[in-house]
């Protein structure tokens, strides 16, 4: 939910800060706009970089633990900015706080979960990055403060440090630490009091005794290892590719994307029925994680974000068309009911890239695929790095958005994310392998010869 309310900010925030002063704005344009959605991801480089070596050093609990004040003091200091240039520098604060909560995430729950349930404990994170997207939009329409409105967004914080005094370190983390009595309570813990955990105790056991066998070596030599780049680039690939499809970008410019489509709903009870349905798709994503098969799953999510990007450009396409033409074949009339009739493509088209975002791309793709890809001696490096790949590149495309518009216009830009999820769908074909309900030691395994 942290997360979320850091997607939802830029969305709500931007088309605020673009009216007049006399209507609790700043009148910043959509380049300066674009700034405060895009800095964001510098800032993630940091904390994907940082990440890995902080997990490794003192555990993901323990960072967790930190994190929670950190986003409170950072969206206190948001809340009273005083010049667009602290907005810029809580942004970039705000993007390294997300860095390292990917980082967590993934390492996390791909140590802590049952085989036959990584998959479904993986899409607890979008569903939840769901929720606060909804929790920030209805803020953001309820409340017009945009100073009220961002202390709020800190709520989620607080709820989120409570909860990390509760958990256990992770089994594979104390085991590689030579804790192995804290590991063994903390697998039972994980796995219930009537669990047999005897025979994955000893298979992570196994596994860190390779790792340490393999890993003797520095930290320096850690990133000249093929155990390293092989999944790092294979993956990277992917990552890149994603990103540059929009289905993120969407997140961070929602009211001014439902408002330049062309829906006939308003845009911010839009953005709070999309992010509902995200939500939705979210929660039951855990459900089909569970018994679904991940890549037919990932390539119809794929296939489904491909139509729904087209018909999103070419409903726009339809009005900007017939507009042109109005003065001499069709009256002003004849348009709006159009847009009344079918003006609901946009959003079940948004709805629907959101939902296929959610259960797709972050579910099997950010976190679990990222995570299954590394052996265990170079996990946290291995998602830091990839964290700065998504970083890269959900900054680049948020920062061009405008200049796209301008070149390309609405619909030419949604047909070029089109192309794009089209090249994914191709390449996921190829390299993705089917990992559902094997251990992570076996994944890793297979990863590393895929």
């Amino acid at each position: 939910m942290c997360t979320g309310t850091f997607f939802s900010f830029s969305s709500v925030a931007i088309p605020i800060l673009q009216k007049p002063m006399e209507q609790g704005g700043w009148e910043i344009t959509l380049e300066q706009g674009s700034w405060i959605a895009s800095i964001f991801y510098i800032g993630t480089i940091f904390g994907s970089l940082a990440s890995g070596s902080l997990v490794d050093k003192y555990g993901s609990k323990w960072v967790s633990l930190v994190m929670g004040p950190v986003v409170v003091l950072n969206w206190i200091i948001t809340a009273f900015p005083g010049h667009i240039a602290t907005i810029y520098c809580t942004r970039i604060v705000a993007g390294a706080c997300y860095g390292v909560f990917l980082a967590v995430a993934k390492v996390y729950i791909a140590e802590v979960a049952h085989p036959d349930f990584r998959g479904t404990t993986s899409a607890f994170y979008p569903t939840f990055l769901s929720a606060g997207l909804l929790y920030g939009f209805v803020l953001g329409n309820f409340i017009p403060h945009l100073r009220l409105f961002t202390l709020l967004l800190a709520v989620p914080a607080i709820i989120y440090f409570v909860m990390c005094l509760f958990i256990p370190n992770s089994p594979y983390w104390l085991v590689a630490r030579g804790r192995l009595d804290e590991a063994q309570k903390s697998l039972q813990w994980l796995r219930g009091s009537t669990c047999d955990i005897q025979e994955e105790f000893k298979e992570i056991l196994t596994k860190s005794e390779r790792s340490n066998d393999d890993a003797k070596e520095s930290w320096k030599s850690s990133l000249t290892s093929s155990d390293l780049w092989r999944p790092l680039i294979r993956i990277g690939v992917l990552m890149l590719l994603v990103e540059w499809s929009g289905s993120n970008l969407i997140s961070q410019y929602m009211v001014i994307v439902i408002q330049e489509s062309g829906s006939s709903i308003e845009p911010n009870l839009a953005t709070i029925g999309v992010a509902l349905a995200r939500m939705i798709f979210g929660s039951m994503s855990t459900v089909i994680l569970r018994y679904c098969p991940r890549r037919p799953l990932l390539l119809f999510c794929t296939f489904l974000s491909m139509v729904s990007f087209l018909s999103l450009g070419t409903f726009k396409h339809i009005l900007t068309t017939s507009r042109e033409i109005s003065e001499n074949q069709t009256t002003v009339e004849e348009i709006a009911t159009i847009q009344h009739t079918f003006g609901w493509i946009p959003m079940v088209s948004i709805g629907l890239i959101q939902a296929c975002e959610t259960v797709g791309f972050i579910a099997i793709v950010h976190l679990t695929l990222q995570a299954e890809s590394f052996p265990t001696r170079v996990r946290a490096i291995g998602c830091g790095l990839l964290g700065v790949v998504t970083a890269l590149a959900r900054f680049s495309i948020a920062k061009i958005f405008p200049l796209l518009l301008s070149l390309l216009g609405f619909e030419g830009v949604f047909w070029l994310f089109a192309i794009i999820l089209l090249l994914i769908f191709i390449y996921c074909w190829i390299i993705v392998p089917e990992n559902k309900g094997q251990s992570l030691t076996k994944t890793e395994d297979k990863m590393m010869v895929t």
